[in-house]
């Protein structure tokens, strides 16, 4: 057999090959994604949003035996609530908190 039907058949196709793509994944709390519109084959990233941390990681839309679905490429991703010290740090080193901090501090001087 073609791999193309293989995998056809893998999906629940059977035999006919679909151009269903991906599902946008639901990858938890606190996390976004690019993951909208893709074919099986194409990659997208999952991020955390503000106020959380972990980074972010790439996942492709692979054929599965429940059809297509989202995979991470390395790990899944876990966002966590950021401490507040992170938080706050992290929106400190933003240029617009930057220049916003640098305007306050020049009025209250």
């Amino acid at each position: 057999l073609p791999i193309v039907a293989i995998l056809c058949c893998l999906a629940g196709t059977g035999g006919q090959a679909t151009h269903e793509g991906c599902k946008p994944p639901e990858l938890g709390e606190g996390v976004s994604h690019t993951c909208n519109m893709r074919e099986v084959g194409e990659t997208c990233w999952a991020y955390c949003k503000q106020g959380y941390e972990y980074g972010a990681e790439q996942y492709i839309c692979r054929l599965t035996t429940h059809g297509p679905a989202f995979l991470p490429q390395r790990e899944p991703i876990a966002c966590k609530v950021a401490s507040p010290n992170e938080h706050w740090a992290a929106l400190a080193s933003s240029p617009r908190e930057t220049a916003k901090e640098r305007h306050l501090s020049s009025t209250c001087s």
